[in-house]
């Protein structure tokens, strides 16, 4: 219980902190979204039992994942701005923090201006920047692969640099000081991206390297992406490549799909997404179908209906515990608003 007070009383602290501040050059945003799904799963396999069932959930939304945040920019002079956001992870169907840190979705600090952007604290890192315009994300995304978790994710203790665009392009790089005690390497993960963009058409590449507590092994993700915006209809593939001696294993990644506006608050998406293990027939894929229907800004509806399937050995999943030959069908609908 106290665990859960000092929660609470934190954030009531923030939100009268924010209430009360009067520098004319502090602006200042609370922010959130409370979002949650149905949905009906077949072959949720249990590890225990051994047994598959069709389960039903009503869930924390896959789609747009609950939070609340606090995000600012302050003034520093006519050429330099400081901006700071934390922003918490929320379970809408429960009313938990989605884990045991209260701002586990980042805690940012940076500048910005003619030199570009800096920032340091718990950041997503470059890929989750870009990604989405190349992938279809919402929980259901490339990501959920077993070693792709570093087409979106958090490090601590990193800074992350921007530079100002160039004609349509623009780089970054990223750096997380690895902290841990057993490290015997300076950095625990490194990366740097290049995107461009002119007209509909976008592209990025990045590379990714994350190396483990004992220092000895290095987990590295190249990743490419494009997209054409044609107007009502925008087409956008993804290629991954991860090598990870950790585990150990390579695999390749790909997601290929196309989103068209039927009317102005309608989106519908669809798309291809497989992972090729690298000699072995243990791969799967998977076809998503989702559907976005904005009511007005701040509420929409949501469906998704997804078919997974696991080849070989593969035993990749979205519900329950894996298994191989697993055959998933999922669908999923819910609602989503965002203030």
């Amino acid at each position: 219980m106290r665990i859960k007070t000092l929660t609470l009383a934190t954030v009531c602290a923030l939100a009268s902190t924010f209430a009360h501040a009067e520098d004319p050059k502090l602006k200042y945003t609370v922010y959130g979204i409370v979002g949650i799904d149905v949905v009906n799963a077949s072959d949720v396999y249990n590890s225990t039992s051994g047994k598959s069932f069709a389960k039903t959930y009503v869930d924390n939304s896959a789609q747009s994942a609950s939070r609340l945040g606090f995000k600012g920019t302050h003034d520093v002079n006519a050429d330099v701005q400081a901006f700071f956001g934390i922003e918490a992870g929320l379970r809408a169907d429960t009313g938990e923090t989605t884990a045991s840190r209260l701002f586990n979705r980042g805690t940012v600090l940076g500048l910005k201006g003619k030199f570009g952007t800096v920032s340091a604290g718990r950041q997503w890192n470059l890929n989750d920047d870009s990604v989405c315009g190349y992938i279809v994300c919402g929980g259901y995304a490339m990501f959920r692969f077993s070693e792709f978790g570093d087409v979106s994710n958090l490090y601590d203790n990193s800074v992350k640099y921007y530079t100002p665009s160039f004609g349509g392009a623009q780089a970054s790089v990223m750096y997380g000081a690895g902290e841990a005690s057993s490290s015997t390497d300076g950095s625990n993960m490194y990366a740097g991206k290049l995107t461009y963009g002119i007209g509909g058409f976008n592209a990025m590449a990045s590379y990714h390297a994350n190396i483990d507590s004992l220092g000895d092994k290095t987990n590295r993700l190249s990743l490419f992406g494009a997209s054409y915006n044609f107007g009502v209809v925008k087409a956008r593939a993804a290629y991954a490549v991860a090598h990870q001696p950790s585990i150990p294993s390579n695999a390749s990644s790909y997601d290929v799909g196309v989103d068209y506006t039927v009317t102005q608050p309608l989106v519908l998406s669809l798309d291809y997404v497989k992972r090729d293990k690298k000699k072995s027939p243990d791969d799967t894929y998977y076809v998503r179908l989702r559907a976005v229907y904005a009511i007005d800004t701040a509420l929409s509806l949501n469906a998704n209906l997804i078919w997974l399937k696991n080849k070989a050995a593969a035993t990749e999943h979205f519900y329950g515990d894996g298994r191989a030959g697993q055959k998933q069908r999922v669908i999923g609908v819910g609602m989503a608003y965002a203030f």
